[in-house]
């Protein structure tokens, strides 16, 4: 079967975010399986420099981004107010609109909320079944970033497009033969804004540890996650500022661990005895195995949070906002030590934690069993997936 997937980031082995990390461990699976796949992409820097370290069994083809003149960028300015998720430059329509090149593949896969409004074109173009996987809900992203506090070119360009970016993900979406979410909650909130296509949900791409953290003498306080992030930073920003202090008053010897690629100047100048500020890291195992705690201070974003579900499978007991738990607690189940946005209240978990082993081996580990058991990548998101394409490619 020949499966042409569309993403705005090329996938490779170690890309340093959540997303990424999902999409290539898909591929590689679905390869493994049997089926061709092709990529469609724009030839953005991170693209290009990504080339390399691109598998040869990805057969990619890359749309050049036109020179970004003046005129280009004003252009793109209103195309963004009229519908915030068109965020792809025109070449690749012109690649879709190339003689017979979207008959040539069984099926189509789009990755990522800013390839939806492709949908149209391929429609116009051909009868090729079409599914869509939305890492987030795009239209709650965009509400949630208005909601921030002061102002900000994101918040700006937000709030241009807040007023039309729910109907026009609908109305994308309901052009797609097959949509999937991470989350019973996301489907939940795509069915009640009128997404009529069929939904069902996929369970993250998760290195799922056979041995859980030791957390019994450490006071590391861990937090991951893509650093150019403004949700990502903007959260440690607050946890630093308006929490930190008041937990190292009682453990002077804390640590708090950001790993993550990319993490601005500001945030680099931060590091000390106390914060650690790592950059990009190869392997996140050695950091989740000797921290005693996972922190998640996230007060935007949406969507499930897949580190935060890593954290949890290692057996760290989880510190996060409701926004951090969003998708993960869904049947009343209790992952977390504590899910608060009141700085007090996770300063003193904190403090329990750190000083109470037993409490926070048994929470870590109770979290574990449930995060192992719920997160089934073979069986919930391959098999699920590859019963799909057949079902749609013999209709």
């Amino acid at each position: 079967m020949k499966v042409l997937y569309i993403t705005p980031f090329v996938p490779y082995e170690g890309i340093p975010h959540a997303g990424g990390y999902f999409l290539y461990k898909y591929l590689d699976e679905l390869h493994k399986r049997g089926i061709s796949i092709h990529m469609l992409a724009p030839n953005s820097k991170e693209n290009e420099e990504a080339l390399s370290k691109v598998p040869e069994w990805i057969n990619l083809r890359l749309a050049a981004i036109p020179n970004k003149t003046i005129a280009y960028k004003v252009l793109k300015l209103f195309k963004l107010i009229n519908d915030p998720l068109n965020q792809l430059d025109y070449t690749i329509v012109n690649e879709l609109q190339a003689e017979e090149y979207l008959n040539q593949f069984d099926l189509i896969d789009l990755q990522y909320s800013p390839t939806l409004p492709l949908i149209k074109i391929i429609k116009q173009l051909s009868n090729v079944p079409v599914i869509c996987l939305e890492h987030d809900v795009y239209s709650q992203y965009v509400k949630r970033t208005v909601q921030e506090k002061g102002l900000s070119q994101r918040k700006i360009m937000a709030k241009l497009g807040s007023l039309r970016v729910e109907k026009k993900e609908r109305e994308y979406l309901n052009l797609c033969d097959q949509v999937y979410t991470f989350s019973e909650k996301d489907k939940e909130i795509l069915v009640k804004m009128g997404v009529t296509s069929p939904i069902d949900t996929f369970s993250p791409a998760l290195e799922l540890p056979q041995e859980a953290a030791t957390v019994k003498e450490n006071t590391d306080c861990l937090f991951v996650g893509a650093m150019d992030r403004p949700e990502n930073y903007e959260g440690v920003r607050w946890f630093i500022s308006e929490i930190w202090s008041k937990i190292l008053l009682e453990i002077p010897n804390a640590k708090f661990i950001v790993a993550g690629s990319k993490p601005p100047e500001w945030l680099k100048t931060m590091n000390s005895d106390d914060i650690v500020i790592t950059g990009f890291v190869e392997d996140l195992d050695v950091y989740y195995k000797k921290a005693a705690v996972f922190i998640a201070p996230l007060l935007s974003g949406a969507g499930v949070k897949f580190k935060i579900v890593q954290a949890l499978a290692y057996g760290l007991p989880v510190v996060t906002t409701e926004i951090g738990a969003e998708g993960i607690n869904e049947n009343n189940e209790e992952f977390f030590a504590k899910v608060t946005a009141e700085p007090d209240d996770i300063a003193a978990e904190v403090i329990q934690l750190m000083k109470n082993a037993s409490y926070r081996e048994s929470i870590g580990k109770k979290a574990r069993n449930l995060a192992l058991d719920k997160y089934d990548f073979q069986a919930k998101t391959i098999n699920k997936a590859l019963n799909k394409y057949n079902y749609l490619t013999s209709k």
